[in-house]
């Protein structure tokens, strides 16, 4: 009886020191099981901190999108009207609409003819720019010169009078490309304020300089028409004089002025707003190429940042997953770990 005493004694020992080494492995299990839940924990809380940066980053980004997206639309919208008035303007010039009669079908023959080098030059008003403060000047001074073409030579003259003479095409003036030197021209006037050579503010083209010395050389602009009469009473002074507003003053006093509205054909303003137009669309051009540029990289930073977010979403919805399952473990264990607590005792 003693012997079997024993024996349940040592039994009841080993089953103390079993369970004693279970219990052992299960608290590692739930210790090892805690810390993976708390790793993850501070893991999906970084995520979430990463992933609402994120979300107001995109949503910055998306309201800039938004705003460049409206500043695009509108800038494509005023390029449109300006390329709409400059077609319709290119297409007035085109078939030479406002011209004389007599111009328009010389202009008409040579565009109509094989392209190259021919006699006829252009017209006065195409050598030659001017800042829009002297436009109304040199349209006065000129007038219907502007309209005159430029031939090579007068062999070429005879050509284009004798074609307008058989097709009854009505008239038009004729300036050969080096045409005759004038005597030196009178001295200059004193100087004033606001009096200055009309060629000081006419850009032309080299090839033309000496028929616009011919046009301008003793012309020059003045402020207003009292200044220009002021000088033309000095017997020393034969100059023809232009004023800002369009009257012209000429050396023997014959005085032309009135409404600026009655001035010129508007073919010299539309060539001047035709530059301005073409110069304006183009750089448009450039600015809505930028936009669009700007606007693709944008879209495509708002789509990454989006599946970023997407990624996060679903990166913590796995962790979710892992941590509700690691803590059903640790319950499970915990249940365990009391029940074999309780044998023991």
């Amino acid at each position: 009886r003693g012997e079997e005493i024993t024996r349940r004694r040592e039994k009841t020992s080993q089953e103390i020191e079993s369970t004693g080494r279970k219990i052992q492995e299960i608290q590692g299990r739930i210790d090892e099981q805690m810390s993976r839940v708390e790793n993850q924990k501070v893991s999906r809380a970084q995520k979430i901190q990463e992933r609402e940066a994120q979300v107001a980053q995109a949503k910055k980004l998306e309201a800039a999108l938004e705003e460049l997206e409206k500043n695009l639309s509108a800038q494509r919208e005023r390029l449109h009207l300006h390329q709409s008035r400059l077609n319709s303007l290119l297409e007035l010039q085109k078939n030479f609409e406002g011209y004389q009669e007599g111009v328009r079908a010389i202009l008409l023959k040579r565009q109509a003819e094989d392209p190259g080098p021919n006699g006829i030059r252009g017209l006065v008003e195409d050598i030659f720019e001017v800042e829009p403060k002297y436009e109304c000047a040199v349209e006065s001074v000129l007038g219907e010169r502007l309209q005159h073409i430029i031939v090579q030579d007068h062999e070429e003259t005879m050509k284009a009078i004798e074609y307008l003479k058989s097709r009854g095409s009505g008239r038009s003036g004729f300036i050969p490309l080096s045409p005759k030197q004038p005597p030196a021209p009178s001295s200059p006037p004193p100087l004033c304020e606001g009096v200055l050579p009309l060629m000081n503010v006419v850009h032309v083209k080299e090839e033309f300089l000496p028929l616009a010395a011919i046009l301008f050389e003793d012309v020059w602009i003045v402020q207003d028409l009292r200044q220009a009469l002021d000088l033309w009473t000095r017997d020393s002074f034969w100059k023809t004089l232009v004023t800002l507003d369009g009257e012209v003053l000429q050396p023997s006093g014959i005085l032309t002025g009135g409404s600026k509205a009655q001035i010129g054909s508007g073919t010299f303003h539309r060539k001047r707003e035709i530059r301005e137009l073409t110069r304006l669309t183009e750089r448009m051009r450039k600015e809505v190429a930028a936009l669009e540029a700007q606007q693709e990289q944008m879209a495509s930073g708002l789509k990454a940042l989006e599946a970023s977010v997407e990624t996060l979403t679903q990166a913590l919805h796995q962790e979710d997953l892992q941590i509700l399952g690691a803590t059903k473990e640790i319950d499970q264990h915990q249940m365990e770990l009391r029940q074999l607590k309780q044998k023991i005792e």
